[in-house]
């Protein structure tokens, strides 16, 4: 198959570590017998250099940046072909006045990821113009602001939740955020508990409450609380036929012992139910995580807020 294809489609490169690039270049040269790049099989690779750089655990920006598909040795051979025109603003449903408040941010987002010299700058720092801010800088406000007339949703919230997110840097900021906003979700909340243990630990040197109060960013909570009508996302590849992957958010619908019922928010199986079961989680070497931690948890966690690399690729 891929000794036949004419064009390869690669998106979000930019995020994506350079050594990915260089197997996958080594690889089809291998298949084709062909010293060309890609083995001569034309490569597209789609991605904006404004967003995340490959992410590299405890690396300096410098680090980040040299992982980029940029240092690739075939880097020189691509030919750059230029996006310039919105799409997503001229078909927006906004009223006249969103819709001008929005083509002004973009373009100022824009300016800040080509380093326009004529943004104001404080102590090294780009001062955001207050017109873009939320007024009073408080999380209360942001979350009533984001998730403004939440109260009159009743319980149809599918299209409400698709349309909108906060984006944060880090996890525990994020989880503040989710903790603030499900209390503000009508309705009884449900807990559930994960089963922890560490892997090779037959001596049960590590109690459980330790291994239960062990977080990362690729692991459901010890704890996952939600409620019917709240956001989450599926943090594993359940059923990729099914539109159930990394990174697809849901909204529950209905809540069981074994089993969670949600109904898909964006994408071309939104709309459609599907049910997420517990699976066995198990943490890899690179983990920064003192043991190897085998948790069994639904694999889901709440998405009101998610980081800004989760959010790559989504429609908001």
């Amino acid at each position: 198959m891929l000794k036949a294809a004419k064009l390869i489609v690669w998106d979000e490169s930019p995020c994506q570590h350079r050594y990915c690039f260089e197997c996958v270049d080594r690889l089809l040269q291998d298949f084709c017998s062909s010293p060309e790049p890609f083995g001569g099989i034309t490569l597209l690779f789609a991605g904006d250099f404004r967003q995340t750089l490959p992410v590299i655990p405890r690396a300096s920006m410098g680090q980040s940046a040299a992982a980029s598909i940029q240092y690739t040795s075939f880097w020189e051979n691509i030919h750059h072909l230029y996006l310039t025109e919105n799409l997503r603003k001229q078909t927006s449903n906004l009223d006249s006045t969103a819709h001008e408040r929005a083509s002004s941010f973009a373009h100022w987002i824009i300016r800040v990821g080509d380093g326009d010299p004529a943004l104001t700058v404080v102590d090294n720092y780009i001062s955001i113009p207050t017109g873009y801010m939320v007024q009073p800088q408080t999380l209360s406000a942001l979350l009533s602001c984001v998730y403004s007339g939440l109260s009159t949703r009743a319980n149809d919230w599918s299209e409400f939740f698709a349309a909108r997110a906060i984006l944060a840097p880090h996890n525990e900021t994020v989880d503040m955020v989710n903790s603030q906003m499900l209390e503000r979700i009508p309705g009884e909340s449900v807990n559930f508990l994960s089963e922890d243990s560490a892997e090779d630990d037959d001596n049960e040197v590590y109690p459980v409450e330790f291994l239960n109060s062990l977080t990362s960013a690729s692991l459901p909570p010890h704890k996952l609380e939600i409620k019917i009508g709240t956001p989450v996302m599926v943090i594993r590849n359940i059923a990729p036929r099914d539109g159930v992957c990394n990174g697809t958010r849901l909204i529950v619908t209905a809540i069981g012992r074994r089993v969670i019922e949600g109904k898909i928010l964006i994408g071309d199986f939104a709309g459609h139910r599907v049910f997420i079961p517990r699976i066995v989680f198990t943490t890899g070497q690179d983990e920064a995580l003192p043991v190897s931690l085998r948790r069994k948890q639904f694999p889901l966690r709440l998405a009101f807020a998610m980081t800004i690399n989760k959010a790559q690729g989504q429609s908001l």
